[in-house]
């Protein structure tokens, strides 16, 4: 178990997940300043003319967009663990294959 841990300090995993976090963090507030700018107003002639989705695809991102967040974030840390393992399992000598 401690060499698993290790394993996380020596591939890197905390920076990795601080950089996916602020990704993420930084990708949801332009994502609610867009909800925002859309529902409330900003709505130019020209985003009329291009049929921006207006209200209706603020509101469908305002659901959407955070569960594709947290999918990312997920998938992303389920391969950290793994590579954790098998470091962990180099370091000890129990690799299995």
């Amino acid at each position: 178990m401690l060499a698993h841990e290790l394993g996380h300090v020596r591939n890197r995993h905390i920076l990795i997940s601080s950089v996916a976090g602020n990704h993420c963090r930084r990708h949801h507030h332009l994502r609610a300043w867009d909800i925002t700018r859309r529902l409330f107003g900003g709505s130019s002639r020209d985003d009329r003319d291009r049929g921006g989705g207006g209200a209706i695809g603020a509101l469908l991102m305002l659901f959407l967009a955070p569960s594709r967040q947290r999918l990312i974030q997920l998938a992303v840390s389920r391969s950290r663990e793994y590579v954790a393992d098998e470091t962990g399992a180099h370091v000890t000598g129990n690799q299995t294959r």
